[in-house]
This record gives structure tokens, C-alpha cells and sequence, in this order.
């Protein structure tokens, strides 16, 4: 993924904004942030216990998840993986400085579409306050079970159909850290208690500018067209260029079990453009 300091941003630390679409969430994954520590243990003051989900959607019309077969011009995305470590959300009050609450130290893998998580950390207690932002590092996959062979040694895996039944996959090893900065420049509130968090990817918004049409599939029965450093190389750097502007980070409703729309209302920080 793109550098993070690439990434456009004012003086405080604001970035642009995703357009206020609408959007169908398909899958999440869910992480608990629980009350494994006392708020003594946190430096003082009270803790939260914060539900981290992580949901895929689609705000485009040309692209469909979950199954949902492709129509003319449409192409559907069947899975859609993210491979991660080192989820961190840092305090307003020491966003400047390393360090930070760390989330879970993973490696988690995620796949956005079918809700499901494999190697997920202990669940670790936050401080109730401000925070500038979440952060975390994509980790290159070793084959771990459950996830796909594709996975193996990259950090993003997405496939599906296009229109007439060819099958695609798409893959990147970019790892450099990504950070979702705080809209509001004095950061997003966690107050004490339970409460949920969703890290929104944009599946329609990674597969902009990516005509998948003329591309020819490569050889054998099932035939795939391969988006990746070995094929289609410009193809790839744009998904590449994509993928910051597909996360934000959304306020959910504690206790939810399913996906939700992340209206701009609730939308607490932004990686992309």
C-alpha cells in the first residue's frame, strides 16, 4: 500500500475526504478490544471495550459482492482478503510520538467479503479519550490455513467474475503502514464502556479504472486473468493507487453483529483520497 507519507493531509493532519455515497455492506469481521485490564494498568482513567469490525462494501454500481451475479458491464467480487498486523489507534495527546495503543499485534488475515478472520490477537483494554488516528502494517501472507494459495506472500487478494463468467484475481505486496487520520483535527472521541468501531474497505473503489474487458485470460481449462507484479503490472498500479482512498474508518453500534452503511455522519478518520 501507498506510503503514508504520500498521503495529502493539512497542517492538521486532515485528509481528503471520501464522497458520500451509498453503500452496501457485505462482510465483517469482528475483533474485541475487551476489559483485559484494569484502567490502573491503562495509566489511569477509565477503559473502553471497543468492537473493531472489518466490513467490505461496494459504492459502485459496476461492481457487485457476495455472490451476487454479474450483469452486462458489471463484474462481481467473490472474495476480497487483507493480510495485517500491528493494529494500533494512537492518542490525540501523543500522536506525534511512536509508540500508541496497540489493538492487536496479529498477524490477522481478514476476508471482507465472506466475514471471516484467522489469527486474531488477545483482546487488549483502550484508554476512554481522544484519538488522531488508526494505524496499522499490511504483513505479506504465509499460507496460513484458511486462507487461499494466491495469499501466499501478499498483503491484498481480491477475485471474482467479470460479466461473461472469466474468472480474475488481483494481488499486491505493498506493505508500507497505513494510517486512517482523524477527520476532526482534535481527534475522534472513544468514551469509557462498550462500543464499535468499523474499518470500511471500499471494494468498488479499489477496482476504479480497472477495465477488466479487453484483457485476455491466461492458458488452461479455468483460465484467469492475473492482475499482479508478474502480469498486467500497469493494471495493478492502479488498484495499487486505489487502495487508500477504499478504508475509512466508521463509528458502528456496540453490540451489532452485521455490516452497516458508514454514512458520512460516522465517518471518524480517512486514509485515502
Amino acid at each position: 500500500m501507498a506510503a503514508a507519507s504520500s498521503m495529502p493531509r493539512s497542517p492538521h493532519g486532515r485528509l481528503w475526504r471520501l464522497p458520500d455515497t451509498k453503500v452496501l455492506a457485505l462482510g465483517a469481521v469482528l475483533l474485541v478490544i475487551g476489559d483485559d485490564r484494569t484502567p490502573a494498568a491503562t495509566g489511569g482513567g477509565e477503559s473502553a471495550s471497543v468492537e473493531l469490525a472489518f466490513v467490505g462494501y461496494s459504492s459502485r454500481a459496476a461492481v457487485s459482492l457476495g455472490g451476487v451475479t454479474a450483469g452486462p458491464g458489471r463484474i462481481a467480487v467473490d472474495e476480497a482478503y487483507l493480510s495485517l498486523r500491528d493494529v494500533r489507534l494512537r492518542e490525540a495527546r501523543r500522536c506525534e510520538r511512536t509508540g500508541g495503543s496497540r489493538a492487536t499485534a496479529g498477524p490477522i488475515v481478514a476476508e471482507l467479503v465472506g466475514g471471516h478472520a484467522s489469527g486474531i490477537d488477545r483482546p487488549l483494554a483502550l484508554r476512554a479519550g481522544r484519538y488522531c488516528r488508526l494505524e496499522y502494517t499490511p504483513r505479506r501472507a504465509e499460507g496460513a490455513s484458511g486462507s487461499p494459495a494466491e495469499l501466499r506472500g501478499h498483503t491484498v487478494l481480491v477475485s471474482g467474475r467479470r460479466d461473461d463468467g472469466v474468472r480474475f484475481t488481483i494481488r499486491s505486496r505493498r506493505r508500507e503502514v497505513v494510517q486512517l487520520l482523524a477527520h476532526n483535527p482534535d481527534g475522534f472521541a472513544i468514551s469509557a464502556g462498550r462500543q464499535r468501531l468499523v474499518l470500511s474497505v471500499d471494494l468498488g473503489r479499489w477496482l476504479d479504472g480497472i477495465d477488466l474487458a479487453p484483457l485476455v485470460p491466461g492458458r488452461g481449462k479455468n483460465g484467469v486473468i492475473r492482475i499482479d507484479e508478474g502480469s498486467h503490472r500497469d493494471l495493478l498500479g492502479v488498484f495499487e493507487e486505489n487502495l487508500l482512498a477504499g478504508l475509512s474508518l466508521c463509528r458502528g453500534e456496540a453490540g451489532a453483529t452485521g455490516p452497516r452503511e458508514c454514512s458520512s455522519a460516522r465517518r471518524l478518520a480517512s486514509a485515502g483520497r
